[in-house]
C-alpha cells in the first residue's frame, strides 16, 4: 500500500510517495523505493498495488529503445502492461492484487509537464492527471490548493498519514502509509529525490498501522465489542468460515487466521521470532 501524490507544474513534475510497504491484508511489512526514474526522457513512474509488477515495469520501460520521451512511454505502457501484469499472477496462486501505474514526465509533443495513471481494473487505459493535484489515498480534509514547496509536500503527506492510515474509526478506510516521505522532482535535464520527513513504522506505531488489517497484531488486539478478549478470540471467530481475504482459497480460519487459543509465550504468528507477549500483543492473558 502506498501514498502517491502528484503535481505537474510549468518547469517540474513531482511525485511524493512514502516508502512503507507491506502485503495484502499486512501479512508482511518492509520500506523499500518506489519510484523508477528514467533521467534520460525526464520522466519517472510508481506503482500503487504490487511491487513485482512495479520492478518488472521499471525494468522494461527502461529497456525499450522505443520509448524516446514521456510521451511514447505513455503509449509503451498502455500496451505492454497488461501483458507484463499476466506474466507476474501466472504461476502466483494469489488472486491479483489490484494495482496502478502512475507516470510522469515532459512531454515533447505538447511541451509541458504531465502525469497519468494507468489502472489493472480498467485495462490499463491511460487517463490523464495533468492540471490537477492528484493524491491517493486523499485526505478526508480539504486537500487545498496544489503543493508548490517542500513544505506543502510534507503537510499533505502528514495529513493522509493521520487520517487514512491511523484514523480508521472516523474514515472507515485503512491505507497505511509511513516510514520516509520521498519527493521526486522532474525537471528538464535534471532529476532529483530527497526525503522530507518520516514516520516511525515500528513499536507503538506499527500497531496503530496494523489495527483493522489482518496482521497478527489487529487479530490479538483487544475486541472493539469491550469484552476484554482480543478480537481472534471474539468478534472475529464469527467469520472463521469466510472466504480468506489473502486470496488463497481457503477459509479464513483455516489460513491467515490467528489460533483463538494461542498463549502468551507461543511464538508470535507475526514470525518476528519473539513470543506473542513481547510482541504483538503484550496485553494478551491466558486462555
Amino acid at each position: 500500500m502506498t501514498l502517491v501524490a502528484i503535481a505537474c507544474h510549468a518547469d517540474r513534475a513531482e511525485i511524493v510517495t512514502d516508502s512503507f510497504t507491506c502485503s495484502a491484508f499486512g501479512r508482511l511489512t518492509g520500506n523499500m523505493a518506489k519510484v523508477a526514474t528514467l533521467p534520460h526522457i525526464d520522466a519517472a513512474l510508481t506503482v500503487q498495488g504490487d511491487y513485482r509488477f512495479q520492478a518488472s515495469l521499471a525494468y522494461e520501460a527502461n529497456a525499450q529503445p522505443t520509448v524516446r520521451d514521456f510521451d511514447a512511454l505513455v503509449t509503451w505502457a498502455a500496451d505492454a502492461a497488461p501483458d507484463i501484469w499476466a506474466h507476474r499472477w501466472a504461476d502466483d496462486s494469489a488472486e491479483p492484487y489490484d494495482s496502478t501505474v502512475y507516470l510522469a514526465g515532459y512531454s515533447t509533443a505538447r511541451h509541458r509537464f504531465e502525469a497519468a495513471a494507468l489502472a489493472a481494473a480498467d485495462g490499463f487505459r491511460p487517463v490523464d492527471l495533468t492540471g490537477r493535484t492528484f493524491v491517493f489515498p486523499e485526505p478526508h480534509s480539504d486537500a487545498g490548493p496544489t503543493p508548490t514547496t517542500d513544505d506543502d509536500w510534507a503537510d499533505l503527506a502528514a495529513r493522509v498519514h493521520a487520517e487514512c492510515s491511523l484514523d480508521i474509526h472516523d474514515t472507515g478506510r485503512k491505507v497505511p502509509t509511513g516510514g520516509r516521505i520521498i519527493l521526486t522532482r522532474i525537471e528538464r535535464g535534471l532529476m532529483v529525490q530527497r526525503t522530507l520527513l518520516a514516520f516511525p513504522s515500528d513499536g507503538p506505531m506499527f500497531h496503530q498501522l496494523m489495527a483493522g488489517l489482518n496482521h497478527p497484531s489487529a487479530q490479538l488486539a483487544p475486541c472493539a465489542c469491550g469484552s476484554g478478549l482480543a478480537y481472534a478470540r471474539c468478534h472475529l471467530l464469527e467469520h472463521a468460515g469466510e472466504p480468506c481475504e489473502c486470496g488463497s482459497g481457503s477459509a479464513f480460519g483455516k489460513c491467515c487466521a490467528v489460533d483463538p487459543l494461542i498463549e502468551p509465550s507461543d511464538p508470535c504468528p507475526c514470525l518476528s521470532g519473539s513470543t506473542v507477549a513481547a510482541c504483538c500483543a503484550p496485553h494478551l492473558s491466558a486462555a
